[in-house]
């Protein structure tokens, strides 16, 4: 056989910081975070992030709709999916609740998928809110998260 080493090569490989911008889908109000981690690996055309943020405005909860991430450092070529944490509080505890789930990425920012759960009357992650909403993101609370994902 003939050797494609070269063709083969990796040629492509970066490592570099991203700054994660958070907002509501529904009245498009941006938030303050503060950002303790965004880092991201590319290799090839796959881009793994991670980050770890925090919510850091005062608690004003005026915007409405689902919670989205921004400002990844690539735009993806297709629906992709990650996973994620989020330390929020409750709507009857005022404690944290611990949410876990999926980003749902489309190009240039992604959703947070919460699962379904109706036990403990818990509201805020029923079958109607599919994603985490705006609100349910408390001032101070943390996201822990990472998604690979495919460049375009």
């Amino acid at each position: 056989g003939t050797d494609t080493a070269a063709a083969n090569a990796l040629d492509d490989y970066e490592e570099g910081t991203w700054t994660p911008t958070m907002k509501s889908d529904g009245s498009n109000t941006s938030m303050t975070i503060q950002v303790d981690v965004a880092t991201y690996t590319k290799i090839g055309r796959l881009v793994y992030v991670r980050y770890q943020i925090k919510r850091n405005d005062g608690g004003t909860h005026s915007g409405t709709g689902n919670l989205v991430m921004g400002g990844f450092p690539f735009t993806g070529a297709s629906t992709q999916t990650g996973v994620f944490w989020v330390d929020h509080a409750g709507p009857t505890s005022g404690l944290g609740d611990i949410v876990g789930g999926l980003h749902n990425f489309y190009s240039t920012q992604t959703y947070f998928t919460q699962p379904t759960r109706k036990n403990n009357s818990d509201t805020q992650s029923t079958a109607a809110d599919r994603y985490v909403q705006h609100d349910q993101w408390t001032n101070g609370r943390w996201i822990y998260g990472a998604l690979t994902y495919e460049a375009s």
